[in-house]
């Protein structure tokens, strides 16, 4: 089962939903989708993941963001890269949302679109997501 979790300041657009929709109706797999609107974006994403770690049917966590439109068949396709945490690099402004080092490894990317795997979660400490960095 894979949980679609929605990240949302109370704001998503109407192509994000029909996008999830499109996407949950295009692969073999049972999907449950989870959202709030009323905490920052960490706090959400923590919440959200935490419930979806509830449910023990659950082997991956697709992290949306309420203003990135997946591309067609971007669940079935980041499902079949299977890798422990795989992103869509949606870009902003011109700008990728990935970051990678002199050897192509990436760094860091951005949430809008990303599958992560539950042991990735199970394995590390909370908070997973946090503001007080730079």
């Amino acid at each position: 089962m894979i949980a679609i979790v929605l990240t949302t300041r109370g704001l998503v657009f109407s192509e994000v939903i029909e996008a999830i929709e499109r996407e949950r109706n295009l692969i073999n797999e049972k999907t449950v989708l989870y959202t709030t609107y009323n905490k920052t974006i960490p706090e959400a994403q923590n919440y959200l993941v935490e419930l979806a770690l509830k449910n023990s049917k659950v082997s991956h966590i697709l992290m949306c963001e309420e203003d990135t439109v997946p591309p067609a068949r971007a669940l079935e396709k980041l499902l079949q890269s299977d890798g422990d945490i795989v992103a869509i690099d949606y870009g902003v402004a011109g700008w990728s949302c990935i970051a990678k080092d002199k050897t192509g490894e990436i760094l860091w990317c951005g949430l809008g679109c990303t599958l992560v795997k539950r042991a990735v979660f199970e394995a590390l400490e909370k908070p997973w997501f946090r503001t007080d960095k730079t």
